[in-house]
């Protein structure tokens, strides 16, 4: 008796999920198939094309941060001030309290800030090292 009831539930089950077959159908009695791209209509405007570069950018294309500096500690000190001069030859004075010693040579990161107002330190453009990370 299991048998049957069991059978019995499962013929409920597949009309259940199957539902009514015909009216998924159009009227034609046919099942229609989405377009396919050859079947759309081309578009009458051209393409969007570039325009050839008419030469190299004038300026750098890449962003840089405004506020790094990368270069060499010019002269030694333990702070507060350091000499610091980039690959291209620009000098910083630059002021951080916190950095602590730092030999001639030594290849550092500053994150730069606004120059102090109470501080002199020396030649170059004066700027507060918020930041000194030693890179080499």
């Amino acid at each position: 008796m299991l048998g049957v009831k069991a059978i019995a539930a499962v013929v409920i089950a597949m009309v259940a999920f199957t539902g009514c077959g015909d009216r998924a159908q159009p009227e034609g009695g046919s099942v229609s198939t989405p377009a396919t791209p050859s079947d759309r209509p081309m578009s009458s405007n051209p393409p969007p094309t570039l325009k050839p570069p008419s030469g190299p950018p004038k300026s750098p294309t890449d962003p840089h941060p405004r506020d790094l500096v990368v270069g060499r500690v010019f002269s030694g000190s333990s702070g507060p001030c350091y000499a610091v001069e980039t690959d291209d030859g620009k000098l910083y004075a630059v002021h951080n309290t916190t950095a602590g010693e730092l030999a001639v040579g030594t290849t550092v990161r500053v994150t730069t800030g606004p120059p102090p107002t109470d501080v002199d330190c020396g030649n170059g453009e004066p700027v507060t090292g918020k930041r000194i990370d030693i890179v080499g």
